[in-house]
């Protein structure tokens, strides 16, 4: 039997790691695993808390954007007003100063504690019809607010569209801009009414309408033209100055003239005084090259109370400027009560113009005789016979008044029942 020849046997042993630091040292693998949970577990609990969110108002803007209005009013410094509305003779205002971003609303309460004199009375509203230097700038108004508070008024009538067609303030209507009746280097409507706010300063806008001769004279859709349509009509031969002016029987010019006081209401102005509501002096021949409407008594009435009623439409604050002496006088064309829209109407008084007997809406009013309290009474009277229903806003001249005569005037006129009173130079 033969035996397989063995060789020596070699045992071999797999000796320990002890290096640490080796990637096959089991603590390292073990820390491995433990880190790796730990970051997963951050980035778990991050993307869940922070990057969820994020994109949840991502997708949800995309849907529903939201949208930034401008704030009526704006943060300013604290300053000394006084509430254009009846108050104390120590007054505190609250405004209310909101400021809106795209994801929340937050509203902030501003109070301004001012002392004013009780120069005209706690419940009524004096204006000052300011003149145009007071928009130059944001200094200019502010100044002009600041006197007049200090002299017991209230709010001040701003000339923001004057005769002849220019505008006072920087207005994003086109044709205003194409016309160069308008520039962006003028103050916005929002920076004049935030300005005046500073001293409590009710903002009151005068707007010219007809008496327009920017407009015209660069389109020719809201002017007169000749019956062939394509030659402009001026109200003198070219070489005498002649210019055109705004037709109420066009479109063109009632959508602008809208349109303006529509941007005046939006920015705060109330109420919008239309001024110049009247046709220009035609001669006989413009007859044949105009067309009889012109002299039509009728149609010319409808054309300019057609018109003040398309401005109220688009800013219910509207009224319209008369003179009581021309009205009582049957001079005033475009006021026909029972035919306009607008709520009040603002009267003009030259107390010096009555010196006779005179008749307002069929009633008799005698001044000859009276005493100046008993006359100014009378003519208080006599400016709402004359509204025949709508609320009258009374503008007194107070040229030739002293400072005593005007506040009895004002104070006769607050007590026949009228709250807002404007006050004009001349």
């Amino acid at each position: 039997m033969s035996h397989r020849k063995k060789g020596r046997r070699i045992f071999t042993r797999k000796a320990k790691n002890h290096r640490i630091f080796s990637v096959y040292h089991p603590l390292r693998t073990a820390a491995g695993t433990v880190l790796t949970l730990v970051l997963a577990a951050v980035l778990g609990f991050v993307g869940y808390h922070v990057i969820g969110p994020i994109v949840t108002r991502i997708r949800a803007e995309e849907q529903n954007p939201t949208k930034t209005p401008e704030p009526f009013f704006s943060e300013v410094a604290e300053v000394s007003g006084s509430d254009p509305l009846p108050a104390e003779t120590t007054t505190t205002t609250s405004f209310t100063v909101t400021t809106t971003t795209s994801a929340t609303v937050s509203t902030t309460e501003t109070t301004t504690t001012a002392v004013q004199i009780s120069r005209f009375g706690e419940d009524v509203t004096v204006a000052y019809l300011a003149d145009a230097d007071a928009l130059t700038d944001l200094d200019s108004v502010e100044a002009e607010a600041q006197r007049l508070f200090a002299e017991g008024y209230r709010a001040m009538v701003l000339p923001m569209k004057e005769t002849g067609g220019m505008l006072n303030y920087a207005s994003a209507n086109e044709k205003a801009l194409g016309s160069g009746a308008s520039n962006a280097d003028l103050l916005t409507v929002r920076e004049i009414r935030n300005a005046a706010s500073r001293y409590n300063i009710r903002c009151i806008a005068m707007m010219s309408t007809l008496e327009d001769q920017v407009y015209p004279n660069t389109y020719l859709d809201g002017s007169y033209t000749f019956k062939e349509g394509s030659t402009r009509w001026l109200d003198n031969k070219a070489d005498n100055g002649g210019k055109p002016w705004l037709s109420p029987f066009t479109d063109a010019a009632g959508a602008y003239l809208a349109s303006l006081a529509e941007e005046l209401s939006d920015g705060g102005f109330s109420p919008i005084i239309c001024t110049d509501t009247r046709f220009p002096n035609f001669f006989d021949s413009d007859v044949e090259r105009l067309g009889k409407k012109i002299q039509d008594k009728e149609r010319r009435q409808n054309a300019l109370t057609d018109l003040l009623n398309g401005i109220t439409k688009a800013a219910p604050e509207v009224c319209c400027m008369i003179d009581l002496h021309e009205a009582v006088s049957g001079n005033e064309e475009a006021f026909v009560p029972d035919k306009l829209d607008m709520e009040a109407v603002c009267i003009r008084i030259d107390i010096r113009d009555f010196t006779e007997p005179f008749k307002a809406n069929g009633k008799r009013f005698d001044p000859t005789s009276l005493e100046f309290t008993d006359k100014v009474s009378m003519l208080a009277r006599a400016a709402d016979a004359a509204a025949d229903g709508k609320t009258v806003y009374p503008c007194i001249v107070s040229e030739g008044l002293t400072d005593s005569e005007l506040e009895t005037v004002v104070s006769l006129f607050r007590e026949s029942g009228h709250e807002l009173i404007l006050v004009t130079p001349d």
